[in-house]
């Protein structure tokens, strides 16, 4: 069947408008501005600075020491007690002997490392223009210890530490008649703050504590029998009842490799 023009240009209007009607929301689709791109997940937190791998310190160079001496002899209830306060110098206290500490600081940030010292007091007396040697006496400490480094801030750490102390005395009287020397081990701890000055040297404040589990003494005698050139050498050896407590603030220089 034959559709007039009239029909023809009606239906051709039609199709016309309807295509117009579904292309246009499309393109309208199409030019609408892209959506603003999601916020960047904040990055992650810097990267801690590089992380020392070893600690050099001299240790408890000054500072306020107290050590108190006790005897549990079932016969003797004596007790002797030692509070010094200074900077530098010698002390009787062997806990508190100045001392060169090296730590290795693991990944971990626990630490492994140990500290030594020693120092040797002298005495004498005078009269006039005549001096004379009444002896002398020497202490030396050796410390295996292991902590852990807490970094408290970009300037200051805190390391808790702990281990055991080796001790030892040795006096020595002028006439070297009449030797002593005192051995003696001691559980230790101590929690130094490094304030980090530069990134490789440090001002340390700690304190510290020790008491001895195991001390014994050894005497050594010398005396003449029968005349000049005739000597007989005695030697003793005993385990001492007691103990010793030190308690330590002290103050010390030392950096980081």
């Amino acid at each position: 069947m034959n559709r007039s023009p009239r029909a023809a240009r009606l239906g051709l209007l039609l199709s016309s408008l309807a295509v117009l009607l579904v292309a246009t929301p499309a393109a309208a689709q199409d030019e609408a501005p892209a959506p603003a791109p999601a916020p960047a997940a904040p990055s992650a937190a810097a990267p801690e600075g590089k992380v020392p791998s070893m600690s050099l310190a001299i240790e408890r160079v000054g500072g306020v020491g107290y050590a108190r001496a006790a005897s549990s002899e079932a016969n003797d209830d004596s007790t002797l007690s030692l509070t010094a306060l200074g900077v530098g110098g010698v002390t009787p206290n062997p806990f508190a002997v100045p001392r060169l500490g090296l730590d290795f600081i693991l990944p971990s940030q626990l630490t492994l490392g140990g500290a030594i010292g020693f120092t040797r007091l002298s005495a004498s007396t005078s009269s006039g223009s005549k001096s004379q040697d009444v002896g002398s006496v020497f202490l030396y400490t050796l410390t295996p210890r292991i902590g852990y480094r807490i970094p408290l801030s970009d300037k200051i750490d805190l390391t808790p530490r702990a281990g055991l102390t080796f001790a030892g005395a040795s006096a020595s009287p002028s006439d070297s008649k009449n030797d002593a020397s005192i051995f003696a081990i001691a559980i230790g701890a101590d929690a130094p703050l490094a304030f980090r000055l530069t990134d490789s040297f440090n001002v340390l404040v700690g304190a510290g504590i020790d008491y001895t589990v195991s001390a014994s003494v050894t005497t050594t005698s010398t005396t003449t029998v029968g005349g000049p050139g005739t000597t007989t050498t005695s030697t003793r050896s005993e385990e001492l009842k007691g103990s010793l407590f030190s308690l330590q603030a002290w103050l010390g220089i030392g950096g980081y490799l």
